[in-house]
């Protein structure tokens, strides 16, 4: 089976599963394992590299209203690859390449390739979707043995937490700051903590303010006892001070001194994708 990718957490589940020779296509961020960057690139960002995150929030509301792709497809070189099937997703239309994006390429394709289009917004979700890329492609087994190893690894978390239960914001774009949705809040619960800002099973992400307008709730039912955590890979290399420039206005929201002492946690890495990519990862 020849496969094509239009998403890293798609890309992680299938090496996950064994069948990293059979991927040949992937996406422009796909980098996870290492192998996946031999791959063929297939889909491609509009977007400029290395603007700033403001600038990106522009560009991608410009996009938007638009009813423009951010993405773009080789067809030519979907053509040449001829996949068996193709993995997308129909969660997040600006995060990753969706139906949407394929159809006008579809039809080009001979043999014309099954499509897989996933759409977790729970964690129970991102083990079905690995259960459903298994059953597609012949790895039944193999899927039914990792989410069980992930189920273990949750159970035996929950059984080693701790009585504290911090309150946590996390973000997952720094600006302007996003509170996460999805399967964070769940996973910030499963940990221990709780999520003040973030909804499970949301079908988007929260827009906020440090001064308090929010986009949809009232800052007053906020408490002041915050830990505030970033998933945005960008924030692995901002410097101190400017990492103090930006959170200097939420000290006044957050109190405590959650925002300039030990209890602010960053991401570096890899690790922001752990909570950010709807695959394996998460356990």
């Amino acid at each position: 089976m020849r496969i094509c990718s239009f998403l890293p957490s798609g890309t992680e589940i299938l090496f996950a599963l064994g069948l990293g020779d059979s991927v040949v296509g992937v996406t422009f961020e796909c980098d996870y394992p290492a192998e996946a960057r031999s791959k063929a690139v297939v889909v491609y960002t509009k977007l400029t590299s290395g603007l700033p995150e403001r600038e990106i929030d522009r560009q991608v509301n410009e996009f938007s209203q638009q009813g423009r792709s951010l993405y773009r497809l080789d067809a030519d070189k979907l053509r040449e690859l001829k996949p068996d099937l193709i993995v997308t997703q129909d969660l997040c239309h600006v995060c990753a390449a969706s139906p949407d994006d394929l159809g006008a390429v579809l039809g080009t394709l001979s043999p014309c390739p099954q499509v897989l289009a996933l759409a977790p917004r729970t964690i129970a979700r991102v083990w079905n979707d690995i259960i459903t890329v298994g059953n597609a492609t012949g790895r039944t087994a193999e899927a039914a043995a990792l989410v069980g190893n992930l189920e273990r690894k949750i159970a035996q978390l929950r059984k080693d937490r701790g009585e504290n239960h911090p309150r946590v914001l996390c973000l997952e774009w720094l600006d302007p700051p996003f509170a996460a949705g999805h399967w964070v809040p769940e996973m910030v619960k499963l940990a221990g903590g709780i999520d003040v800002l973030g909804r499970a099973d949301s079908s988007d992400a929260l827009r906020l303010s440090p001064r308090g307008s929010r986009s949809r709730t009232s800052s007053g039912s906020v408490s002041k006892d915050l830990v505030l955590a970033s998933r945005s890979a960008k924030w692995a290399g901002v410097c101190h001070g400017c990492q103090q420039s930006f959170l200097s206005p939420w000290s006044a929201y957050c109190g405590r001194g959650c925002c300039t002492g030990g209890n602010f946690s960053r991401t570096d890495s890899r690790s922001p994708q752990k909570i950010s990519f709807s695959g394996p990862w998460l356990g």
